[in-house]
C-alpha cells in the first residue's frame, strides 16, 4: 500500500501495516516489491501468472522522487529488480498486461490494451 500525502509518500508492505495516518491519495495492490530498498519477493513467493515475462507496471520512491514504470516482457520479481536498479527504496506492483498504460505529455507512451477505468495521476505542484 501506498499512501500520499503532500509531499509525504509512505509505503507498506502490507495493508494492515496501515495505522489510519492523514492522506489525501492511496492505492494498494498485491505485492509489494521492495522495502527500504530490499527485494520483498522471492520466486517460491509468486504464483505461475507471476512468474510469466509480460508487461509489468510498478510504482515507487526513493524519498525524493515518484517512480512509475511499465517494463516489457518481466515477471514480477523481475519488476521488483528493475525499481532497485532506478533507485526506488520503496515499491508496489501495479496491474500489468493490457491494463498497463502510461501516458505522457498529451500521448500514449506506452498502450493501452484496453480501456481503462483508474489511473494514477501525478501532477507538479
Amino acid at each position: 500500500m501506498a499512501t500520499f500525502h503532500g509531499q509525504d509518500v509512505r509505503f507498506y508492505a502490507k495493508g494492515s501495516d496501515y495505522k489510519g495516518d492523514k492522506v489525501t491519495a492511496a492505492i494498494s495492490n498485491y505485492m509489494s516489491l521492495l522495502s527500504n530498498g530490499e527485494v520483498l519477493i522471492g520466486e517460491e513467493s509468486l504464483t505461475s501468472a507471476q512468474k510469466v515475462k509480460a508487461v509489468r507496471g510498478a510504482i515507487g520512491t526513493d524519498g525524493t522522487h515518484i517512480y512509475l514504470a511499465i517494463i516489457s516482457g518481466a515477471s514480477v520479481l523481475d519488476t521488483a529488480y528493475v525499481m532497485q536498479t532506478l533507485g526506488a527504496k520503496e515499491a508496489l506492483n501495479l496491474d500489468g498486461g493490457g491494463s498497463a498504460a502510461l501516458y505522457v505529455n498529451g500521448s500514449y507512451r506506452v498502450g493501452p490494451g484496453r480501456v481503462l477505468p483508474n489511473a494514477i495521476v501525478l501532477v507538479k505542484i
